[in-house]
C-alpha cells in the first residue's frame, strides 16, 4: 500500500489542479513530470541509468513526433494544391451519404489508423481531409472534437501497435504478457465502441455541457 501512495499523491496533484484550474493542460504535464522526478528522488530510483533512458525516449518519441507534424504540414498543403478536399466534398455531396453513412466511414477510417499509427499522426493526417466535409454538412466541430479524442484512446488499446498495452506491459512486465493485457483491454474496448456509438446516435447529450458553458 505504501509503494502505491507516491502514485496516487501525483494523481491527485495533477488532475486536482488541473481541474481546479491551477494550471492548463500543457502546464499539468510539467507538473507531473517534476513530481516523478521528486518521487524518484526521494525513493531513491533516480539513478544516472534512469535518467540516461528516460532521457533517449524522450529526445526519440518527439523526434518522430515532429517527423510526423511536419510531414502532415507538407501533406495538409498537398491537398490544399491539389484541390483533393474540394473532391471530395464534392464526392461526398454528389454520393449523397446519409449522415450514420458519412459517420461509418470516418469511424472506421480512424479505427485502422489506430492499429498502426499514434493518436497524434492519425488526427494530423485526417483532419485536413474531414474538416471541410463536416463544415459543408453542417455538423459540429466541437461534437466531432469530443468524438475523435474518443475514436482515437480505442487505437490506443487496439492491437498490434496499442501504446497503452505496451505501457502497462513495460510497467507490470513481471506479472502479465503482452496477449493477456490485449485480452484484459476487451470489455474497455467494448465500452469504448458503445460511447462512440451513443455519441454519433444523440450528438446534443455532447454539446450539452458545451452549450452550458
Amino acid at each position: 500500500m505504501l509503494n502505491v501512495l507516491p502514485i496516487l499523491a501525483l494523481i491527485v496533484l495533477v488532475f486536482g489542479g488541473l481541474f481546479a484550474e491551477f494550471f492548463s493542460a500543457t502546464e499539468a504535464g510539467a507538473v507531473g513530470a517534476l513530481g516523478t522526478i521528486v518521487i524518484s528522488a526521494v525513493t531513491g530510483r533516480l539513478t544516472r541509468e534512469v535518467v540516461s533512458q528516460s532521457l533517449l525516449e524522450t529526445v526519440t518519441t518527439t523526434g518522430s513526433l515532429f517527423i510526423i507534424a511536419v510531414g502532415a504540414a507538407m501533406f495538409t498543403r498537398f491537398l490544399g494544391l491539389s484541390g483533393l478536399s474540394g473532391f471530395i466534398n464534392s464526392w461526398v455531396a454528389g454520393a449523397d451519404l446519409t449522415y450514420v453513412q458519412l459517420m461509418l466511414i470516418v469511424v472506421l477510417i480512424y479505427l485502422a489508423l489506430g492499429t498502426f499509427m499514434e493518436p497524434v499522426g492519425a488526427m494530423l493526417v485526417t483532419l485536413p481531409v474531414f474538416l471541410p466535409v463536416l463544415q459543408s454538412q453542417g455538423l459540429s466541430l466541437v461534437w466531432f472534437g469530443v468524438l475523435v479524442v474518443k475514436l482515437l484512446e480505442i487505437g490506443m488499446i487496439t492491437p498490434p501497435v496499442g501504446l497503452n498495452v505496451f505501457v502497462i506491459k513495460n510497467v507490470a512486465y513481471k506479472y502479465v504478457t503482452t496477449a493477456q493485457i490485449f485480452a484484459g483491454v476487451i470489455p474497455f474496448l467494448l465500452a469504448d465502441l458503445v460511447v462512440v456509438i451513443l455519441t454519433i446516435a444523440f450528438p446534443a447529450a455532447v454539446l450539452f455541457l458545451p452549450g452550458l458553458l
